[in-house]
């Protein structure tokens, strides 16, 4: 297991820091301070090491392009604005143990700082084990009642490619055969599995239900680095809590989602 850092910008006085947590599959993940946002995730296969991730490689891009890809957005993720957590410089501490490498993130934000009543601590601790087990924990916490719609923008693509589609990846929810959407939909299941040619992942949370976004409205807007997007690019993963969303939030209450991703190189 590895553990890496090294500056990726500055802003100002500020700098922005990648995080890489690597295993000996060669399993690799990185992180940026700037949004809580996940950059990259890879894993050998083939010969082949693409990013199965959307993203950007210059802090330029993630500011001007469309899309909070990769970020971890609130406290609503339907009506972002310029104060919400994407867009904050997070702190960071590490840990290594026996088999795993972990990061947490940590954004304490002051009262109405993002935008919503009181002040605000939100905590993230990835975790990458030896066997390719990626858990996240996200917690909320408020010192005033507050509604919260979080999501991690976390656009998967299986091929590897931002030319291709994920049209014809195979979809699995609580182990039977789905149909991959062509649309954004809300699905009363916990677990999935989402495999292509060369990769395949297992996904699961503690939330009753999954959205799923094919990110049927990505077009020639969104550059990947000088690859023009299309329509269903990518699959975002969100977990959400029972009935509808926003969920309130209260003192003493914290706001607790865990999510665990196994990758797997075929």
């Amino acid at each position: 297991m590895t553990l890496s850092a090294k500056i990726f910008a500055h802003v100002g006085g500020d700098v922005i820091t990648q995080y890489t947590l690597q295993n000996p599959s060669g399993m690799t993940i990185r992180f940026l301070t700037f949004g809580a946002r996940v950059q990259q995730v890879r894993l050998p296969s083939a010969g082949m090491d693409p990013n199965l991730l959307l993203g950007f490689i210059t802090l330029q891009d993630y500011l001007t392009q469309p899309g909070a890809f990769g970020a971890l957005v609130g406290p609503d993720c339907h009506h972002p604005n310029r104060a919400g957590w994407a867009n904050w410089n997070w702190r960071a501490t590490t840990a290594e143990g026996p088999g795993f490498d972990r990061l947490t993130l940590r954004l304490a934000l002051g009262p109405d700082q993002d935008g919503a009543p009181g002040a605000r601590t939100i905590t993230v601790v990835h975790t990458l084990s030896a066997d390719n087990l990626w858990t996240t924990t996200t917690t909320v916490e408020t010192t005033h009642p507050v509604p919260v719609s979080l999501a991690y923008q976390l656009a998967w693509q299986l091929t590897g490619d931002p030319a291709q589609t994920i049209l014809a990846e195979a979809l699995t929810v609580d182990g039977v055969a789905h149909q991959l959407p062509t649309t954004a939909t809300t699905l009363a299941a916990n677990r999935l599995t989402l495999a292509d040619q060369h990769w395949a992942l297992t996904y699961s949370t503690d939330a009753p239900q999954l959205r799923l976004d094919p990110l049927a409205t990505v077009g020639e807007a969104n550059n990947f680095n000088g690859i023009l997007g299309q329509p269903h690019v990518g699959l975002i993963i969100q977990p959400l809590p029972a009935g509808t969303e926003p969920l309130l939030v209260t003192p003493g209450a914290p706001l607790t989602v865990t999510t665990q991703v196994r990758l797997t190189a075929k």
